[in-house]
């Protein structure tokens, strides 16, 4: 009798089959008949999934990241052995956060007014001389090489525009999502050298090691920095290789690569700095006359004429 009991169809079954639908869409259907019947609201029965597991994980990072997109908490899940879709932590990521939520627009590490805030949607392109490369930076402002961990370098010799298109790409990151920190090498370097004379070099590195996408400009500009801080390779270099493979990171240029062993004053140093940055690293090579040269002559040309 047991047995043929537990054998017996139950009657949301029968509905079911009967309907030909499923069981869980009766059993929704039912409790919204009786909620509204007893004049209670309706509860949504949700089925556990994996993603339960990791509902602590997910409070902390939107507790420390607010605005924290789908994608990258995916990441950050997967890094912590996650193994499901995209679709079910974007779902999760709308329940624990309020709708409409302003998208994250992140200022850079100067103040207002001492960093251009520049976007790089008005550089012309078609200015420099290897031509018209909008395709090449409308993919870089997806932030497709952040999210692969690339490195990015930008060479080219001063006044051609290398300041303004990484300043730019930076802010399309930041909307993106992306924690981003933009910094000159100068700043950068003396920064490092204070934290190595009181003793906090290791929490400033692990600092600067989780930003998604650290942006050095002005690499080779600061040649009287680099001198009065004997240390700034291996400073340099302990900051790269904290981030190498793990972290995206951009180094901006005047210089070209075989001239890096004398700009650092060590060679070998240079070299192992250099083999970090490059390694599968998306270069950009910006020729042509200065930029702002470029705009200062039409000035030039009518005071002349006026005078």
């Amino acid at each position: 009798m047991t047995s043929s009991a537990v054998g017996r169809p139950g009657p949301r079954s029968g509905r079911s089959r009967a309907l030909g639908l499923a069981r869980s869409t009766v059993q929704h259907v039912l409790a919204a008949v009786s909620a509204q019947r007893d004049g209670t609201p309706s509860v949504r029965v949700r089925w556990p999934h994996g993603l339960d597991a990791y509902d602590t994980a997910v409070q902390e990072l939107l507790a420390r990241y607010p605005d924290l997109t789908a994608i990258r908490l995916l990441e950050e899940l997967r890094q912590r052995g996650f193994t499901g879709g995209y679709t079910t932590v974007r779902l999760r990521l709308r329940q624990l956060r309020p709708k409409n939520t302003p998208r994250p627009v992140l200022r850079f590490e100067t103040g207002p007014g001492a960093q251009a805030q520049m976007d790089y949607s008005p550089y012309d392109i078609d200015f420099v001389e290897e031509g018209r490369r909008r395709v090449h930076v409308e993919a870089l402002a997806t932030g497709d090489f952040i999210r692969r961990q690339d490195n990015l370098v930008l060479v080219g010799q001063s006044g051609v525009g290398k300041s303004h298109l990484i300043q730019g790409l930076g802010r399309a990151a930041c909307a993106l999502g992306y924690r981003v920190r933009y910094t000159t090498s100068a700043a950068l370097i003396e920064q490092l050298t204070a934290s190595l004379a009181d003793q906090t070099l290791p929490r400033q590195v692990r600092k600067y090691a989780a930003f998604d996408w650290l942006i050095v400009d002005e690499f080779g500009f600061d040649r009287l920095e680099r001198r009065e801080a004997r240390d700034a390779a291996s400073l340099l270099f302990k900051l790269i290789d904290a981030r190498n493979q793990k972290r995206a990171t951009a180094l901006v240029t005047n210089i070209d690569f075989e001239g890096w062993g004398e700009y650092l004053g060590d060679p070998p140093l240079a070299m192992a700095l250099l083999d970090r940055i490059v390694d599968g690293a998306i270069i950009v090579k910006i020729t042509g006359k200065s930029y702002r040269a470029h705009r200062a002559q039409p000035t030039a040309n009518k005071k002349a004429a006026k005078a």
